[in-house]
């Protein structure tokens, strides 16, 4: 088991399951009334809460109900290089990215909690539940919210995604320009790393990666993989 954040449980392995699969409640949406709250079964539930899933249909809500809610493991993980040339024009492109992989986006525990003890994305007073916005994604805004705050499904999102990796672009002057100053070549070029990734992950960056099987896809926050630009010269003598 691995715990977040939040001190819950985030992971769990066990014969027959992905190694480190993720472990939680599942959720039904978010109750809209006091007479939803009064006709199930979650103890301390109030009107903007989520509704935890009875799983094992034993009449209440505990950590008996934790449950599968996630693999971090791809269906696909690929790679593809393009490259070519034109006249004196080169061009290198190298994308990668995953495919079926989810992530638990812990960091929305801070960022989307409603508590007022972090900064928050400037969407959430629109987005929270409240009796005039019956929102079914995002809970209430409340200074108590630690039921909210658990380990469930609200927080698994998909983590596909497509990166340009690096993409270069070259050129190669002339040998008319060069051939009187006793140098055989000379390239010119300009690349980026990291410059495009597409993805409906909303955390800082999908590909977030883990030292442990245990932990994949576990995004605690991590600080994203930075966006480079760089111009240089190369020459052969």
């Amino acid at each position: 088991m691995v715990t977040g954040l939040s001190s819950y449980t985030t992971t769990m392995t066990e014969e027959g399951m992905p190694i480190g699969y993720f472990y939680g409640f599942k959720t039904a949406g978010i109750f809209q009334s006091q007479a939803e709250v009064d006709s199930y079964v979650q103890n301390d539930a109030r009107p903007g809460d989520l509704r935890f899933v009875d799983t094992n249909n034993d009449g209440i809500i505990n950590d008996e109900d934790r449950t599968y809610i996630g693999d971090p493991f791809p269906d696909l993980t690929y790679g593809l290089r393009l490259g070519g040339e034109y006249k004196n024009f080169d061009l290198q492109i190298l994308m990668q990215g995953t495919l079926g992989n989810e992530i638990v986006n812990i960091s929305k525990i801070d960022m989307r909690s409603g508590v007022g003890w972090y900064n928050a994305p400037k969407d959430l007073m629109d987005q929270a539940w409240s009796p005039t916005n019956p929102s079914n994604s995002q809970f209430q805004i409340n200074a108590n919210n630690q039921n909210n705050m658990q380990i469930s499904d609200w927080l698994v999102e998909d983590g596909s995604y497509l990166r340009v990796k690096n993409i270069q672009l070259g050129y190669t002057l002339p040998a008319s320009l060069i051939g009187q100053a006793d140098i055989q070549k000379i390239r010119i070029y300009a690349g980026g790393y990291n410059l495009l990734t597409l993805t409906g992950y909303s955390g800082l960056d999908p590909e977030i990666g883990s030292g442990s099987p245990l932990s994949m896809g576990v995004d605690q926050g991590y600080y994203p993989q930075a966006s480079s630009v760089m111009l240089g010269i190369n020459a052969s003598f």
